[in-house]
């Protein structure tokens, strides 16, 4: 972690606040709290489906050690940035024909934040360098940059 700059946004709740949605015939107390994965990875529990492929390994449950430990504030609050996201995110990558789930690809790369810079200048949800942006389309200059506009950014990483 530490490789990005973050302008604090909006506080969010921790992830064992949110309000989740419980799948249709079942209580919140059957829907698992921890992993939504068995131990195995093989299969996702009640409500939740993929599109890519989930493995889970030594690194992975590395990480879900962290964000369910010492990094659950930080992990809560991209949680808390994703939903105003997600839902356009997945439409736009739809349309380009591209598996849903790499909505999620801003949630390691920026937790969700327009405002987030790597120390190599990469910016935006999607960290986008300069030079590539604008290979891409998107407009970067004194005035605006589309790397930090979501659904331009969005659109330009399902074409690259």
């Amino acid at each position: 972690m530490g490789l990005l700059r973050e302008e604090r946004e909006s506080p969010a709740p921790p992830p064992h606040d949110l309000n989740l949605p419980v799948p249709e015939g079942e209580s919140a107390e059957d829907v698992p709290t921890s992993s939504p994965l068995t131990p195995g990875g093989e299969k996702a529990a009640p409500g939740f489906a993929f599109d890519v492929p989930i493995v889970r390994n030594g690194a992975v449950e590395r990480w879900i050690d962290y964000f369910t430990g010492p990094g659950r504030d930080r992990f809560g609050d991209w949680l808390g940035r994703s939903g105003r996201y997600i839902p356009a995110f997945r439409r736009i990558l739809r349309e380009e024909g591209l598996p849903e789930d790499l909505a999620y690809v801003p949630l390691i790369e920026s937790g969700y934040s327009l405002r987030a810079r790597s120390r190599a200048g990469a910016m935006g949800p999607w960290q986008f360098m300069e030079g590539t942006a604008r290979r891409v389309g998107l407009r970067v200059d004194h005035y605006l940059d589309e790397r930090r506009d979501p659904l331009k950014s969005t659109r330009a990483a399902a074409r690259y």
